[in-house]
C-alpha cells in the first residue's frame, strides 16, 4: 500500500474560497513532485498525484486525499511513498527548528510559504491547513502554522558567507525571476539552489544530470546548512578510479604480538 497525503482545509462558516482551495492543492502537489526528484534523483517513472477522495467535515471543512500512482513494475510502493512521508515529517521538523528537512529544497520551502499565504492572505475564509500522511494508519497531523512558515523562511536565509565548493549532481534548471538557477543535489546535505548568471549557458546545459563540482560564494543558514551558492565555477567531477594495491598499504593496523592475519581475525570474531 502506498502512502497518500490527506489535506485538511478548515474554514469559516461561509466556506473555503475556491482560489485558496485550488492553490493549496497545487502547491502541495508541486512540493511532493519536487521531493520525489530530490529523494529519487535517478531517471524513473514519476508518480502522478491524483485526488482519490474528497470529504466534508462538519467541524472543519474540505478533506482531500492525494494518492501517488506509478508503475509498480518500475518503482516499489516504499519508493513511491517516500515523498508523502518526507513532506509531513519535514513540516513536523519545521514546526520546531529552522532547518531544511531531509528531502526538502528551497523550492519546497517556497511551496510551503505559498500554502501559508492562503491562510494569511486577503481572501478570508481559510483558517487552517493541516497535512497527514496516510498508509492504513494516519500520521500525526501537522498544521502549516505561523511557526512552520517562520522556521521555513529562516531555514533558507543565509546568516554566514564563505567561498567554497560542492560536489553533486545537477538536477533542475530554471530561468525564472530573471535569474538563471540550477538545482544541485550534493553528495551530502540538502538540495542547494545555485545562481549561475556568471556561467555560460552552454556549460550549464551540457553539465545537466551529471556529477559536477560547483564553486562560488556559499550562503549557510543558522544551522550551518548550505542554502544558496552564487556560482562562478563549474566543472565535471572526476570519475572514481579503481582501488590499487598500493592504496591499501597501511589500511590494516599493527596486529601486535607478532600475530598472523588469521589469528587476528579469529580473535576479532571471538569478541
Amino acid at each position: 500500500m502506498v502512502t497518500a497525503v490527506e489535506v485538511r482545509l478548515s474554514g469559516t462558516a461561509a466556506g473555503v474560497p475556491a482560489r485558496a482551495y485550488t492553490t493549496v492543492l497545487e502547491q502541495v502537489t508541486f512540493a511532493l513532485e519536487e521531493i520525489d526528484r530530490i529523494t529519487h534523483p535517478v531517471r524513473a517513472t514519476r508518480p502522478t498525484w491524483s485526488v482519490t477522495r474528497t470529504d466534508w467535515s462538519a467541524s472543519s471543512g474540505p478533506v482531500i486525499l492525494l494518492t501517488p500512482d506509478a508503475d509498480p513494475r518500475r518503482r516499489s510502493a516504499e519508493d513511491i511513498s517516500r515523498p508523502a512521508r518526507a513532506l509531513v515529517e519535514g513540516l513536523l521538523t519545521l514546526s520546531e527548528v529552522p532547518e531544511i528537512p531531509d528531502g526538502f529544497s528551497e523550492g519546497v520551502i517556497d511551496r510551503i510559504g505559498n500554502v501559508r499565504r492562503q491562510v494569511d492572505g486577503r481572501q478570508r475564509g481559510l483558517e487552517v491547513v493541516t497535512l497527514v500522511s496516510v498508509n492504513g494508519a494516519r500520521s500525526t497531523p501537522v498544521e502549516v502554522s505561523e511557526a512552520v512558515d517562520r522556521n521555513a523562511r529562516a531555514a533558507v536565509t543565509g546568516t554566514s558567507y564563505a567561498y567554497g565548493s560542492l560536489v553533486g549532481t545537477l538536477d533542475v534548471i530554471s530561468a525564472r525571476r530573471h535569474k538563471r538557477r540550477i538545482g544541485l543535489l550534493p553528495d551530502h546535505g540538502p538540495a542547494v539552489t545555485c545562481n549561475v548568471d556568471k556561467l555560460s549557458n552552454e556549460l550549464v546545459v551540457t553539465s545537466f544530470d551529471k556529477r559536477v563540482i560547483v564553486g562560488g560564494l556559499l550562503r549557510r543558514n543558522s544551522r550551518g546548512q548550505v542554502v544558496r551558492l552564487d556560482a562562478d565555477h563549474l566543472e565535471l567531477a572526476p570519475g572514481l578510479r579503481p582501488v590499487r594495491a598500493e592504496d591499501l598499504v597501511g589500511a590494516i593496523p599493527d596486529l601486535g604480538n607478532d600475530m598472523s592475519v588469521s589469528e587476528y581475525l579469529a580473535r576479532q570474531r571471538a569478541r
